[in-house]
C-alpha cells in the first residue's frame, strides 16, 4: 500500500531480543506515513524462525474540520447576517483526473462537520470539496490540499435566488363597489422587506411609462399591474419576504408622531372645569377661548402649533381622542344640559364632556388649516385623565368617518 515499495531489515540476536521473550514492534516518525498495523509477537529459537514479521503502513491521514458559512459575510450586503440552512450535504471528490467521489457527509446544526482520520483524507494529497445545487443553495466548490495535524477548510456558500412576479390590483376591483373601475395610481413606490430581519431588500417606483407594466395594464386592466422583481436584488429561496405599498405615509406618521409628543411635553390644550360656578353657560367647559387669557393664549399657540407640523405631511391623518376623569357624578349644569341624571348617567356624561373638547379641538385644527376630512375624533369618558390628546397617523380611507 505504499506505492508498492517494501522495505527489510534484519535484527541480530545481538540486538538483545531473547528468545521466547514476547516483544512489540512498531514504526513511527515517518514522513508522509501512518503505521496501519502494529505486531506483537515472541521471538522464537533460531531453527524455527522462518517467517519475516510485517509491519504495514500507508499515506499519512490528516483531520479536516469543513465549515460551510454565507458567501455573503463581511461583504455589507443586507444578508450577511442570513445563516445558512442547518445540515447541509456536501462531497468531497479527489482533486485528481478522476475526481471520484471520496466521502460524503453534511454539517451540523453550526454549520460545520468534522472530518476525522478515518475519513482517510491523505496529507499532501488535493481534493475538492462541494456543495451541489439544491432548492435553497446554489452550487459551489473549493480545492484544498490536506496539512498536517487539523486544519479548517471554510467555504462560502449562497442561498439560491428565484425569479418573483408581483401583481398589484385595487382592493375594490372585483368587489359590487362603486370604486371597482377606479385605475391604480399612475405612480406609487413599493418595496420588499425581508421579514425576519427587517431590511428593505429592493425599493422602487411603479409608472405607466413602465413598459412591462404598461403591457400588464393592457391585459389586467387600468386597475391591475404586474412586474417581475430583479433577481439581483437577492429574493433567496425559502426566506420570506413582505411587499409593502403606502409606507412613505406611515413613514411621515412616525415622525410627525415623534414630534407632536415633543411638541406637548410643553404645550397643552386646557379647559375651563365644567363645575365651575361662575360659567356663563356650560358650553365654556369645551371652548378652546379659555376665561382665562393667558391660558387662551396658550392653547391657541397649542393648536397652531399642531397644526403647523400636520400640515408638512399632507399623507397624514390625525387622531383628535379626548378623555375625562373618574368621577361619582357629573357636574350639575351639564347634567342639566343634557337632560340626564347627573349620577345615574355619571359615564355617559363623562364621554359626552370628553368628546365636545376633542371635536372643539378639532375644529380649531380646521380654522388653522388643517382639511377637515384629516382630523378623526375620538373619544373615553371616566378614563382617568383629563386631557385631549393628538395622535398622527397614516392617512385613513374610511368613508363612514370622511377620512381619505
Amino acid at each position: 500500500e505504499v506505492h508498492g515499495l517494501t522495505a527489510t531489515t534484519v535484527l541480530s540476536g545481538d540486538e538483545a531480543l531473547y528468545v521466547r521473550q514476547p516483544y512489540s514492534f512498531h514504526l513511527d516518525g515517518i514522513e508522509g506515513l501512518d503505521v496501519l498495523s502494529e505486531v506483537s509477537t515472541t521471538v522464537p529459537p533460531l531453527s524455527e524462525a522462518d517467517q519475516p514479521l510485517e509491519l504495514l503502513l500507508g499515506p499519512a491521514t490528516g483531520e479536516v474540520v469543513v465549515e460551510l458559512v454565507n458567501q455573503l459575510e463581511g461583504s455589507r450586503h443586507w444578508a450577511e447576517s442570513l445563516p445558512l440552512p442547518a445540515r447541509v450535504p456536501f462531497l468531497v471528490r479527489d482533486g485528481g483526473e478522476s475526481g471520484r467521489v471520496v466521502l460524503e457527509s453534511h454539517t451540523n446544526e453550526a454549520g460545520r462537520c468534522h472530518l476525522r482520520r478515518d475519513a482517510r483524507l491523505y496529507i499532501g494529497r488535493a481534493y475538492v470539496l462541494e456543495v451541489r445545487r439544491s432548492d435553497s443553495l446554489a452550487p459551489a466548490s473549493l480545492p484544498f490540499r490536506v496539512e498536517k495535524g487539523e486544519q479548517t477548510v471554510r467555504m462560502g456558500v449562497q442561498r439560491a435566488q428565484g425569479p418573483v412576479f408581483v401583481s398589484f390590483k385595487s382592493a375594490r376591483c372585483e368587489m359590487e363597489h362603486w370604486a371597482a373601475p377606479l385605475p391604480l395610481p399612475s405612480r406609487f413606490a413599493y418595496r420588499v422587506v425581508h421579514k425576519a430581519l427587517g431590511t428593505i431588500v429592493h425599493e422602487a417606483e411603479l409608472t405607466d411609462s413602465t413598459a412591462a407594466v404598461h403591457e400588464a395594464r393592457s391585459i389586467l386592466g387600468r386597475n391591475a399591474a404586474r412586474i417581475a422583481l430583479p433577481q439581483d436584488r437577492s429574493l433567496f429561496i425559502g426566506e420570506t419576504y413582505t411587499l409593502e405599498v403606502g409606507f412613505e405615509a406611515q413613514f411621515d406618521a412616525d415622525n410627525a408622531m415623534l414630534r407632536v409628543r415633543r411638541f406637548i411635553e410643553e404645550n397643552n390644550v386646557v379647559f375651563d372645569a365644567a363645575g365651575q360656578t361662575d360659567l356663563l353657560t356650560i358650553e365654556q367647559a369645551w371652548a378652546i377661548q379659555h376665561t382665562d387669557d393667558a391660558k387662551f393664549a396658550a392653547n391657541r399657540r397649542t393648536i397652531e402649533g399642531v397644526a403647523a407640523i400636520l400640515l408638512e405631511y399632507p399623507t397624514v391623518s390625525c387622531r383628535v381622542h379626548g378623555t375625562t376623569g373618574g368621577a361619582s357624578s357629573a357636574p350639575k349644569a351639564l347634567a342639566d344640559y343634557y337632560k340626564l341624571d347627573s349620577v345615574a348617567d355619571v359615564s355617559r356624561l363623562m364621554e359626552l364632556l370628553a368628546r365636545n373638547r376633542a371635536e372643539a379641538c378639532r375644529d380649531a385644527l380646521v380654522r388653522a388649516g388643517v382639511p377637515k376630512h384629516r382630523l378623526l375624533v375620538s373619544s373615553k369618558g371616566m378614563a382617568g385623565e383629563m386631557k385631549v390628546d393628538f395622535v398622527p397617523v397614516a392617512a385613513m380611507a374610511d368613508a363612514a368617518t370622511g377620512l381619505g
